[in-house]
């Protein structure tokens, strides 16, 4: 938990401040294109890729690479099958 629980139980005020404001972004931007006649699901999900694959995989390497240096074998294998099913 990122926050003291006796001021705010659960702790988890960031993350659910993150879901809202980029659901209202996302909302936002939809609406927008809906308005002007531009919206596409296939371009909206080409958009959101291209955003967040390239950080999905440098994370996946870095994490990959550091996993290979420190892991036990057991643990390596795990932490493979983690990986390609991400």
């Amino acid at each position: 938990f990122h926050i003291d629980p006796q001021w705010l139980p659960g702790g988890f005020l960031g993350v659910d401040m993150f879901f809202v404001l980029s659901g209202y972004l996302i909302t936002t931007i939809i609406s927008r294109e809906i308005h002007d006649g531009s919206f596409s699901f296939l371009e909206f999900y080409k958009r959101r890729a291209k955003r967040i694959l390239p950080v999905f995989a440098c994370v996946l390497l870095c994490t990959t690479v550091v996993a290979a240096i420190f892991f036990l074998s057991f643990d390596l294998r795990q932490y493979v099958k983690s990986a390609v099913y991400a």
